[in-house]
């Protein structure tokens, strides 16, 4: 509080509440806490990314052709995948049948 006496006719206008630093923290608070869950739903649903879009012109392959599901799982990899991960391309690779 301010160290003012509160008057009857401040609280009918509303100036005693705007006094309170209570009042002050809650509006930041109406702010701050939408934004910050809505950065960590941000943060949580987004994943990271490991093809890029330089290994389809190196390789001239489909992002399928070593993904088994490029969009849900990208991490989940092929054989082809697999043989990439270990040597930068895919020279040598036979795609079995």
């Amino acid at each position: 509080m301010s160290g003012k006496a509160i008057r009857a006719h401040e609280i009918a206008r509303g100036d005693a509440i705007a006094d309170f630093q209570v009042g002050n923290i809650m509006s930041q608070l109406k702010l701050i806490l939408p934004a910050a869950l809505v950065l960590g739903g941000f943060l949580v649903c987004s994943t990271a990314s490991y093809g890029k879009p330089d290994y389809t012109k190196q390789t001239k392959k489909a992002c399928t052709y070593c993904h088994v599901d490029a969009q849900k799982k990208p991490k989940e990899l092929k054989e082809a995948g697999k043989y990439y991960q270990e040597h930068k391309n895919l020279d040598g690779y036979s795609e079995k049948k």
